[in-house]
C-alpha cells in the first residue's frame, strides 16, 4: 500500500465490516468482488482508493485530516 493515501482510522481497519443488502457499501462491494481477479490487482486497488481520496476530507466521526481546512 502506497504512504501518500489518507489515513484510516484504526477502529475501522481493525473491525470485522459486515454489509448486507440494502446497507449503503454493499452495491459497491458487490461490484468489486464480482470483478474478474486479473483486473483487480493491487495496482488497480490503491488506484480506487486514491480515486475515493480525491473526495474525502474528514473520517467517519467528523474529525478533520490534518492538513484539511
Amino acid at each position: 500500500m502506497s504512504y501518500n493515501l489518507k489515513p484510516i482510522k484504526d477502529e475501522y481497519l481493525q473491525a470485522d465490516q459486515r454489509l448486507r443488502p440494502g446497507d449503503r457499501l454493499h452495491r459497491l462491494v458487490c461490484r468489486l468482488a464480482d470483478t474478474y481477479y486479473d483486473d483487480l490487482d493491487d495496482q488497480r486497488i490503491e488506484e480506487l482508493e486514491r480515486k475515493v481520496d480525491e473526495w474525502r476530507w474528514m473520517h467517519a466521526d467528523g474529525s478533520r485530516f490534518e492538513g484539511q481546512r
